[in-house]
């Protein structure tokens, strides 16, 4: 990995530790141009790393998640705000909208960390004709239905055992209990990283234990896994919706490959679970499946080979960071950024006010947002500041109503990008010394009024279109 073409949350977090404007334009400029350039599935350019690295990292910083390439609202919200003072407004509202819409997509609450990327590695599968080895029907409750013959479930293929096809029985069953199989060997005699089984158990005992998988290679080397409810397989049958079970990394063995609802209150549902291979070069004669010895019932219904370690699809949200975190970073960037309220002093002693509602418009909206009201306020101090926002784009003024409980509040207001300069600026009938500039290309005015308020403040400014003409 170059390190140097890496972009990571410091990255987000020196916009608001002092950087030159130059710098932090850059910086901004580099988010703006991931955003054209995002691998596929993922949640935005926020990234706590990107690239991420590819090598040396692994369990809880596997690639795409947490550190190593997950995507986080902190540094959305180090990056809007940094947005919001150096020019880049749009960006910094759109960064917040887009933050909006992750929130209402996943559970109407922003999660600290999102995976940073949906990508599938290329593989090669091989199912396993299962059909003359399947000597038991799934007799449960709910198995109406199952599907049968070659089926992708959980995005691998199996060749299930279909009676209706082939005149067989529904799967390989493992049980200690007469009628049932006490092993089975599956001759292979191929090379592969993973091993999946579409799978389930019944009537396990207090372990959980529903029976061993141990792969027999070319020269007389074996490798045994136990089958265990909660680790790597589901009970067929449950009252409760049960997730599939995973090691709590991102990094998934299991997936719910079937699954409906029986007869209320029940859920049945199949496993598929992939067992990572720990000798991938070496040839797999066979696959033996062992009955656990306590009578539980093992249900397999499927076995495919592949030529690369395991993988499902990862849950769209990562883990790692406290939501708390996030949450602080994009409230950050919404109360001093778009909202504008910034406390220079202590308890708003003294209070910039920097509202940037003429970037927030929405479809035709090009003046922006025409009225906003915001209160923020420290309640162990009562220190605060309160103002209501009103925008005429047809007599091009904007007008502030701005109170506070501190002594002075220093006022720069984003104008509408059409603004070239600034006529006045009114306080009621008092006229106000200000100033017109430019933040990149963005319109402010600055001024001074003197708190507490109220005071009622009325900015007049003339449009590059409009007023040519005139």
């Amino acid at each position: 990995m170059d390190e140097a073409s890496q972009v990571s949350l410091s990255n987000a977090y020196s916009l608001n530790r002092g950087l030159s404007h130059e710098q932090c334009a850059a910086i901004i400029q580099t988010y703006q141009d991931l955003r054209q350039h995002l691998p596929p599935g993922s949640p935005g350019e926020w990234y706590t790393i990107y690239p991420p690295f590819q090598k040396g990292f692994g369990d809880h910083n596997d690639v795409w998640q947490y550190m190593n390439g997950g995507v986080t609202p902190i540094v959305a919200g180090e990056l809007a705000h940094g947005a919001f003072e150096h020019g880049f407004e749009g960006y910094g509202v759109d960064v917040l909208r887009r933050l909006a819409d992750l929130g209402r997509k996943y559970g109407s609450r922003l999660h600290c960390v999102y995976t940073g990327a949906l990508q599938p590695p290329q593989r090669t599968f091989t199912p396993l004709d299962l059909a003359p080895l399947a000597h038991a029907d799934l007799a449960l409750e709910g198995a109406e239905g199952l599907p049968g013959g070659r089926q992708e479930l959980a995005g691998v293929p199996f060749l299930i055992p279909d009676p209706a096809a082939h005149d067989c029985p529904r799967c390989i069953g493992l049980s200690q209990r007469p009628g049932h199989a006490r092993q089975v060997d599956l001759p292979v005699y191929a090379q592969a990283a993973c091993v999946y089984l579409l799978h389930t158990v019944a009537h396990t005992g207090l372990g959980g234990v529903g029976g061993t998988i141990t792969l027999h290679y070319a020269g007389g080397t074996t490798f045994s896994q136990y089958v265990v409810v909660g680790h790597n397989v589901l009970p067929w049958s449950h009252w409760l919706y049960l997730p599939a079970p995973n090691p709590g990394n991102n990094r998934k063995s299991t997936e719910i490959a079937w699954r409906r609802s029986g007869r209320a209150p029940l859920n049945v549902q199949l496993v598929a679970y992939g067992l990572d291979n720990p000798h991938p070069d070496l040839e797999i004669e066979r696959i033996t499946l062992t009955a656990a010895e306590d009578g539980a019932l093992w249900a397999v219904l499927g076995v495919t080979l592949s030529d690369h370690p395991v993988y499902f699809e990862p849950d769209p949200v990562s883990f790692g960071i406290p939501d708390s975190w996030g949450a602080a970073a994009v409230v950050y960037a919404l109360i001093e950024g778009l909202v504008g309220v910034v406390d220079e002093g202590v308890a708003y002693g003294q209070a910039r006010l920097a509202p940037r509602w003429a970037a927030a418009g929405v479809g035709q909206a090009a003046a922006g947002v025409g009225q906003a009201a915001a209160a923020v306020k420290y309640p162990a101090s009562n220190g605060y500041v309160a103002y209501r926002y009103r925008h005429d784009p047809d007599h091009r003024w904007i007008e502030i109503e701005v109170t506070g409980s501190g002594e002075a509040c220093h006022c720069h207001v984003l104008l509408p990008a059409e603004a070239a300069t600034v006529q006045s600026v009114r306080a009621g009938d008092q006229p106000l010394e200000f100033a017109f500039t430019r933040v990149e290309g963005s319109p402010y005015v600055d001024f001074t009024v003197n708190l507490p308020g109220p005071h009622m403040v009325r900015i007049y400014y003339l449009s590059k279109a409009r007023d040519k003409s005139n």
